[in-house]
């Protein structure tokens, strides 16, 4: 059972997301997209950035990608109220394409790095490429850094220096985003996942979501 105090706390800190105003894409939308989920979850998704659907409903991950990802988690037996959903952007990007301007990235960063804080969770999975770039701060692609487990140290960066006081460590995954798994294979490049069909894209993004309840025992009993 979630305590009463956690739930006021996350109540306050969606308040605070959607009243942010740290970039300008904030003047084209009502209120940022904040987190959803379970406060105390022990699994955290962390997807690129909100939807028109999304933008509308005000909560991560509800149009078409979001009910394949969901689809996903329960799939794999994860109880969807027991996991925390967010976005490494908090508002839709102009045109729906991620900004290769990186200052929007840094001006959610600490949202991000907040939440990881507040929930705490035992594994963060980041969903699709533009999230696994700037949450491990890769340059590794998603097509072959994904369904590997590694343990981590997220830290919000304050210029070149970590802070310290904002640094979490967990295990981490990346995963396919489910719009990439929508699309059809692409044969211009020499890669197996881009060649995939959508169904191939899917069963690869349940696979990756279906080893974290394994992770998770592995975690817990003190395997590694």
């Amino acid at each position: 059972m979630i305590p009463q105090n956690k739930l006021n706390e996350l109540k306050a800190l969606r308040c605070k997301i959607q009243a942010c105003r740290d970039c300008d894409l904030r003047q084209h939308y009502d209120k940022p997209v904040a987190c959803a989920g379970s406060p105390i979850a022990e699994v955290m998704f962390i997807g690129e950035a909100p939807g028109a659907e999304e933008t509308e409903q005000g909560k991560p991950f509800v149009g078409a990608s979001g009910q394949m990802l969901r689809a996903a988690i329960l799939d794999a037996g994860l109880d969807l109220e027991n996991v925390f959903i967010t976005n490494v952007l908090c508002c839709r990007p102009l045109g729906n394409t991620f900004p290769s301007d990186v200052s929007y990235v840094k001006a959610c960063r600490h949202w991000l790095y907040e939440q990881m804080l507040f929930v705490r969770p035992k594994i963060i999975v980041s969903v699709g490429g533009q999230a696994h770039k700037h949450i491990r701060e890769s340059d590794i692609g998603i097509t072959k850094a994904c369904g590997k487990w590694e343990e981590h140290v997220f830290s919000l960066y304050s210029g070149h220096k970590p802070n310290t006081e904002m640094s979490y460590r967990a295990w981490y995954m990346a995963t396919l985003h489910p719009s990439f798994c929508m699309r059809g294979p692409d044969t211009r490049y020499a890669n197996p996942v881009m060649e995939l069909d959508r169904q191939g894209k899917e069963n690869l993004l349940k696979k990756h979501i279906a080893s974290i309840p394994q992770q998770l025992q592995i975690i817990k009993g003190g395997q590694i």
